[in-house]
């Protein structure tokens, strides 16, 4: 798997696809906490987010 930053530093297509989802994710869980006055969306962005990055690890 191409996760990590080469030898030229640059991040391979899977860590830039993963750090966008990353990315994406918060803004959105940040977006619904705030218009539902919780903070429930962040925790459960976070609590997912955990498993997959997870799961992406080697």
């Amino acid at each position: 798997m191409d996760a990590g930053p080469s030898e030229t530093g640059r991040l391979g297509d899977n860590a830039r696809e993963l750090a966008m989802t990353v990315i994406n994710t918060l803004e959105g869980a940040e977006l619904t906490a705030q218009v539902f006055r919780t903070e429930t969306p962040l925790l459960v962005a976070g609590k997912h987010l955990t498993l997959l990055i997870g799961a992406c690890r080697p």
